[in-house]
């Protein structure tokens, strides 16, 4: 029943019901009061009554007296007496009648009944005294013998009938009045007292009854959130209408949809060729997925809690935890390490990991790399064996060949050097081949040591447009270089080479009577110099890939030469050296703008410089 009231409609009744009450019971002490005022209204006007009577009962009795004793008065002054009691009789009747008006008790009634009758009977005696006294006839001491003796009787009678309706009307207001005040504040006490309790009692079972039902239901609706957040499968929803129970199905609907994306999340972590995991900030993991089995040889309950010092190899462990206190500060970032998979056997992987401020974990996917550096192993095992094996004979090669074709060894036919020239020309793209595998891979290994100093870029441009002129002119290009001077810290040969490299691609796609123009850049921490062409670009989708090796772009060459695919991966590689950048736009007016960016140093050394 509880559950189809709303929480707005439990408030109400947790209100009204108390008030309710309370209200009936502010009713009914009204009505008690009212009664007692009643009352008390009553017993005043009985008191009122009874010292009416009784004054008039003693004038009364007074002027009996003097009628009826041997009192010698004068006929004036009897006269006077019976006329102003006759008065007096008159105004306490006209008074009884007005409180007659009143619904008083029996007694009351009693009483004055008696007292009407004695005030009737009083009259008469008072008429005929009066007829008595004015008889010149009658002498005035023998007034009461005249009178008559039935009246006289009829007159004590009544009196002592009043005198003990009188006793008995005292008798019940003695009785009826303190008692019956004590009675009503008796009553009066108990009403505000049952009044009391019941509100209080009333409000006390309320608040238990919904504060009970609520605290049951939200409890479960904790229990229910807690499920949620542990993943276990949530309770049946309660039964209702209200809020609580709307609530309670809503979280249910949402714990189900969480539980499938979890299991679907689940599914595709434990399918996954990388491991996911989460590392707490004391670098001990927190979550695994299921595929830790499988690349590492080890079970998702061995793992959680365990420190990531415990499954990587030694040699490892302090570079791992210096990259992850970097990783810290800078939000995200990769490092590599080895594990061992089993006895004598270990695998490398790359860790990709993101640091979460809010919840103080490491969430990281782990890729196995085990095979890239085995194949990195075999290629520098080949660049080893072009830098020793091939580099010798295809250098002796191409002296004999030059030698050949020069005649030195005697006269060749015109038909055998064309072939010479054409051998020169396919060993010399040979040639530059083995030295540009060779340059890449000491950059990328880092073999090569910068020999830098303070250079000028402006004669770094000078060098490479002197290097590359007569290229310029076989193409029908013309180079132009913009005004600058400023300095760099670099090393002057492989800029020159990155420049070199740069302008010479530019001039490749360079339409006949065209220009390319070298404009250096200032801006106030770097120089950027920009290698601007008006051939036909570089399409968005190739703009990513140039520079990456043997990538090339899908438009063609002016010039009927060979490419390697290695030229611009060896100057992101000698930016990439400087701490500096290298990137590709298209120019405003068309064509490209190939641009790398080196970082200047500071005005002073420029000054110097």
């Amino acid at each position: 029943m509880l559950n189809k009231l709303s929480v707005v409609q439990k408030c109400l009744l947790l209100v009204l019901l108390p008030v309710i009450l309370e209200l009936s019971f502010v009713a009914y002490l009204s009505a008690e009061l009212a009664s007692a005022q009643a009352g008390l209204k009553t017993i005043s006007e009985q008191r009122e009554t009874l010292v009416l009577l009784q004054s008039t009962h003693i004038s009364i009795v007074r002027t009996l007296m003097a009628l009826y004793l041997p009192i010698q008065h004068t006929r004036h002054q009897m006269t006077a007496i019976i006329d102003a009691e006759t008065g007096e009789l008159e105004k306490t009747s006209k008074r009884l009648e007005e409180i007659a008006k009143n619904s008083l008790s029996r007694e009351t009634e009693d009483v004055r009944n008696a007292f009407t009758r004695l005030i009737k009977i009083t009259r008469r005696s008072f008429d005929e005294a009066r007829g008595i006294i004015n008889d010149p006839h009658v002498q005035v001491d023998h007034t009461i013998q005249e009178m008559n003796p039935i009246y006289q009787l009829s007159v004590f009678a009544e009196n002592r009938r009043f005198t003990r309706e009188m006793g008995k009307f005292e008798a019940y207001l003695r009785k009826h009045g303190p008692e019956g005040f004590e009675a009503a504040k008796r009553d009066l006490q108990l009403t505000l007292t049952a009044g009391i309790a019941a509100g209080v009692l009333v409000s006390l079972l309320l608040w238990k009854v919904f504060s009970i039902d609520i605290t049951k239901r939200i409890r479960r609706i904790s229990e229910q959130a807690d499920n949620v957040f542990r993943g276990k499968p949530p309770f049946e929803p309660q039964n209702g209408t209200d809020e609580i129970a709307q609530l309670d199905k809503t979280l249910y609907q949402s714990a189900q949809t969480l539980l499938q994306t979890r299991l679907r999340e689940k599914a595709i972590l434990d399918n996954a060729a990388d491991v996911i995991c989460s590392l707490d900030a004391r670098f001990r993991f927190s979550g695994v997925s299921a595929v830790s089995e499988k690349c590492w040889k080890r079970k998702e309950s061995e793992l959680l809690g365990a420190p990531i010092a415990a499954l990587i190899t030694e040699d490892t462990v302090e570079n791992t935890l210096a990259s992850l206190r970097r990783i810290a500060s800078e939000g995200s970032g990769e490092f590599e390490n080895r594990i061992e998979l089993a006895e004598n056997s270990f695998g490398d992987f790359l860790w990709s990991v993101r640091w979460s401020r809010q919840e103080k974990l490491y969430f990281c996917t782990v890729h196995d790399v085990t095979e890239l550096r085995a194949v990195e192993k075999l290629k520098e095992k080949f660049v080893a064996i072009v830098s020793h094996d091939l580099r010798a004979p295809i250098t002796s090669v191409g002296i004999s060949l030059n030698l050949l074709s020069d005649g030195k060894r005697g006269n060749v036919s015109p038909g055998a050097l064309s072939i010479l020239k054409r051998a020169e020309s396919s060993l010399s793209t040979l040639t530059i081949l083995v030295n540009e595998l060779l340059d890449l891979e000491k950059l990328e290994s880092g073999k090569i040591s910068l020999n830098s100093s303070v250079v000028n870029v402006r004669d770094v441009c000078l060098g490479s447009i002197e290097t590359l002129r007569g290229m310029a002119k076989l193409a029908k290009v013309e180079l132009e270089l913009a005004d600058v001077d400023c300095t760099v810290w670099a090393d002057q040969l492989r800029l020159t080479q990155a420049l070199t490299n740069l302008i010479s691609n530019a001039i490749k796609f360079s339409e006949k009577n065209g220009t390319v123009r070298i404009e250096p850049i200032l801006t106030e921490n770097d120089i950027e110099v920009q290698v601007i062409d008006q051939g036909p670009g570089v399409p968005d989708e190739d703009k990513l890939l140039i520079f990456d090796k043997f990538k090339q772009s899908s438009t063609k060459s002016n010039l009927q030469t060979k490419s390697s695919g290695l030229g611009l991966t060896i100057v992101k590689a000698i930016a990439q050296a400087h701490n500096g950048s290298i990137g590709v736009k298209d120019a405003p007016a068309g064509g490209s703008i190939f641009f790398i960016k080196i970082p200047r140093i500071s005005g002073q050394l420029e000054n110097e410089a």
